[in-house]
């Protein structure tokens, strides 16, 4: 993301936020204390998060927010110009701007919870590892819109797009 200028300066800005973020969760992750306490069904329970922990959870929680800016905010800007294909792109956006905002509730949600019912949903699932995936394949989906890879605009930057290679003709001349 820190490498990613964006079409303005708020699209610059919120790539290297995002890059930092992303930085500060690689460079401090999660650890296991040593004062853990065993529950009668034998499940590890943290009494409390050492300060690295708590780096990597708010720097994660930051970092996703920020994806959903991108989502919510600046990949919906409008142009002069409000094609039927942006609208589709616009509606993507938002419905992976909300997924990610409901993942960031639902881990909000998780932490939250008793120590022990976290252990216990931790072993059956691993909640938070499946909503930042979910989180991420979101902000993916968005970013590969934004792409223009679906929904393209007939016009782009004022110029028209025609003659775009038929790629079933290429191939049917190449097997002639």
């Amino acid at each position: 993301m820190y490498f990613y200028e964006g079409y303005s300066y708020r699209d610059n800005v919120a790539g290297n936020i995002a890059a930092f973020f992303a930085l500060l969760v690689a460079f401090f992750p999660t650890e296991k204390l040593e004062g853990t306490t065993l529950t009668h069904q034998g499940i590890m329970i943290e009494e409390s998060l050492d300060v690295a922990s708590k780096i990597h959870y708010i720097s994660a929680a930051l970092f996703f927010l920020t994806l959903t800016y991108f989502s919510l905010f600046l990949f919906v800007l409008k142009g002069s110009n409000l094609t039927d294909e942006k609208k589709k792109r616009n509606r993507i956006y938002k419905m992976t701007g909300y997924v990610m905002i409901a993942c960031i509730v639902l881990i909000a949600t998780y932490f939250s919870l008793d120590k022990e019912v976290q252990a216990k949903y931790n072993l059956i699932c691993k909640p938070i590892i499946i909503l930042e995936t979910i989180a991420l394949w979101a902000f993916g989906i968005s970013w590969v819109t934004k792409s223009n890879v679906i929904f393209r605009d007939k016009e782009t930057d004022g110029i028209i797009i025609k003659n775009l290679p038929n790629i079933e003709k290429e191939k049917d001349t190449e097997h002639q």
